[in-house]
């Protein structure tokens, strides 16, 4: 009886995480990336979806000061794409500036007050501010 039991307990168990697993493995954001290089600078390409919330790879500026990040969107749902550009501090990530993307389109985003250095590191905290669809994206940084 006592073994019983304990089979009946860990094929439920084995039941429950199976599809905790799933649901976590579907919340995951998926990415690839690539680059093109070209006469002054190269392009860093990366690619994915989410539906929560995902960071873009670190880029560094492009010319002393300035950043910039394009971001192609394909998603459905109300809302937009909140994009946290984030500065790399001793102390951690720094939010320095934000910008608002259409998730379904083309859109630019400058930011002109960055460090002079060229080894400062840059990402963006990409967000979906809307009903949780799935957003597939492509992001691009030159430097």
């Amino acid at each position: 009886m006592k073994k019983k039991l304990i089979m009946i307990l860990a094929a439920l168990v084995i039941a429950l995480t199976s599809f905790t697993a799933v649901d976590l493995a579907n919340n995951k954001a998926q990415a690839k990336d690539w680059k093109k290089t070209g006469g002054l600078w190269t392009e860093y390409w990366h690619s994915g979806s989410f539906k929560n919330y995902t960071y873009t790879p670190v880029f560094h500026p492009y010319y002393k000061g300035k950043v910039s990040g394009f971001l192609t969107a394909n998603g459905s749902g109300s809302g937009k794409i909140q994009a946290v550009l984030q500065q790399k501090t001793s102390k951690g990530w720094k939010n320095v500036k934000t910008f608002y993307a259409k998730k379904k389109g083309k859109t630019s985003m400058y930011y002109n007050k960055a460090s002079k250095s060229y080894s400062a590191s840059y990402r963006f905290k990409l967000t979906n501010t809307g009903t949780k669809k799935t957003v597939n994206y492509k992001f691009m940084s030159m430097y």
